[in-house]
């Protein structure tokens, strides 16, 4: 390993991939099609409704296991 070139290396056999999302300054559906190009338009949104779906009940996990207190007009969290 000590002879092989650093950027040789780099360049053909170690990879990085990010495991953060990425969305592009598009649309949703542009997006979606990213990762599917052939997705037709009805395959796009039944993946944005799963994608609002998934987020929705994850919200509203985490506000099941929380304690709010309304002052003010205003929702407070006591704890999660």
């Amino acid at each position: 390993m000590r002879n092989l070139d650093p950027s040789w290396l780099r360049g053909r056999v170690i990879g990085v991939i990010s495991q953060e999302p990425v969305l592009f300054a598009s649309t949703v559906k542009e997006n979606i099609r990213y990762a599917k190009p052939s997705a037709t338009d009805e395959e796009a949104s039944t993946a944005q409704l799963d994608v609002f779906k998934f987020y929705l009940l994850k919200l509203m996990t985490s506000l099941f296991k929380s304690a709010f207190i309304l002052k003010n007009n205003f929702f407070f969290e006591l704890y999660a």
